[in-house]
C-alpha cells in the first residue's frame, strides 16, 4: 500500500530531525527524544489515515473487500466512498473505469448500499444500468437488495432455440416494478429493480428479486405480476416483451392488451425444497438464416 504525498514528506522531514545531531546548549538528550517520540505519533497517524481512506472508501456495505488489491477493485472502492458523499458523477466515472479493468460481478453494483444514492437518481440511474448491460457477465444475481420490502423470489429464464438447443452467451435484461418506481412509459421506462446477465452453456439467467407490483398502469387498472425483458444474441433475432408471473384472469387480460410491449411468455411456478416460490420461463430465441 503506498501512502500519500503528504505523509512520505512527513516520512522524511521526521526522519531527518531524528539523524540530526540537536546541538542545543543544555537538554540534548532531552531534544533528541522528543524528535523521536515526534517521528512515532507521526507514524502512527499516517498508518492510521491510510487506514481511515481504506474503510470510508468501502463504507455502506461494499461487496468488495477494502484490501482488494485488483485495480478494478481499488477503482470501485474509491467510486463507492464518492456515491456515499453525494459525488455522483465522479462516482459513476470512478465505477466505469472499475468496468473497464474488468470487475468480476457487475450486478453487485444494483445492491451495493454504498452506491445506493447514484442508483436512486433517475439521471444517473439509466446510465449505470447502460454500464452494467455493456459488460455483463453474471449468470446468476441479486436484483432487489434485501431492504427493499416484499416476497423474495427466484424467476428463471432458459433461452432455447427451435431444436431446444440452449443458447448460451446471449445478453439478458429484465426490469421490473417496485411500489416506488413503476416500470411503465409514463416513468420513461427506468425502474429501480434491473438486471443485465449473460446466459451461461445451458442458456439459463437466474434473478432473485421481490414479487413485481401489481399497481396501475395510471387508468385505475391494476397489472399482472410481469417483468420485462429483453434478450440479444449474434445469430438470433432479438427478443422483447414481457413475462408474467401465474396463470390467474389479470395475467390472461394483461396478455391481450399487452401487444405493444412485445411477446409475452408465462413464467410457472415451481416451489423449491425451502418453501420459497420459483417461477421458471422457457423462452424461444429464433436463428437467423
Amino acid at each position: 500500500m503506498s501512502l500519500s504525498p503528504a505523509c512520505a514528506r512527513g516520512f522524511f522531514v521526521l526522519s531527518m530531525a531524528d539523524s540530526m545531531q540537536v546541538s542545543a546548549p543544555v537538554g540534548e538528550r532531552r531534544a533528541v527524544a522528543w524528535f523521536r517520540f515526534a517521528n512515532l505519533v507521526c507514524s502512527c497517524l499516517c498508518l492510521a489515515l491510510v487506514a481511515a481512506w481504506s474503510n470510508e472508501a468501502g463504507a455502506g456495505g461494499s461487496k468488495v473487500d477494502a484490501q482488494a488489491d485488483s485495480p478494478a477493485d481499488r477503482l470501485y472502492l474509491r467510486a463507492c466512498g464518492h456515491a456515499a458523499r453525494g459525488h455522483l458523477e465522479l462516482a459513476y466515472e470512478l465505477l466505469a473505469e472499475s468496468f473497464g479493468h474488468g470487475l468480476t460481478h457487475p450486478m453487485q453494483v444494483a445492491v451495493d448500499t454504498s452506491l445506493a444514492p447514484l442508483l436512486a437518481d433517475s439521471i444517473w440511474r439509466p446510465q449505470v444500468r447502460d454500464l452494467i448491460h455493456r459488460h455483463a457477465w453474471d449468470e446468476e444475481a441479486v436484483m432487489a437488495p434485501r431492504s427493499l420490502p416484499g416476497r423474495r423470489v427466484v424467476i428463471v429464464v432458459r433461452l432455447l432455440d427451435d431444436h431446444d438447443a440452449p443458447v448460451s452467451r446471449a445478453v439478458v435484461d429484465l426490469r421490473q416494478s417496485d411500489a416506488a418506481h413503476p416500470c411503465t412509459p409514463d416513468s420513461g421506462w427506468n425502474p429501480r429493480l434491473f438486471a443485465s446477465l449473460r446466459a451461461g452453456d445451458s442458456g439459463r439467467v437466474a434473478v432473485e428479486t421481490i414479487l413485481p407490483d401489481t399497481s396501475g398502469n395510471g387508468n385505475g387498472c391494476p397489472l399482472a405480476r410481469h417483468l420485462h425483458l429483453t434478450a440479444e444474441r449474434q445469430g438470433f433475432a432479438a427478443l422483447r416483451g414481457v413475462i408474467l408471473l401465474g396463470e390467474d384472469s389479470t395475467a390472461a387480460a394483461f396478455a391481450r392488451e399487452s401487444t405493444t410491449w412485445g411477446a409475452t411468455w408465462t413464467a410457472r411456478s415451481v416451489p423449491d425444497t425451502s418453501g420459497a416460490r420459483d417461477y421458471q420461463a422457457d423462452i424461444r430465441m429464433r436463428r437467423l438464416p
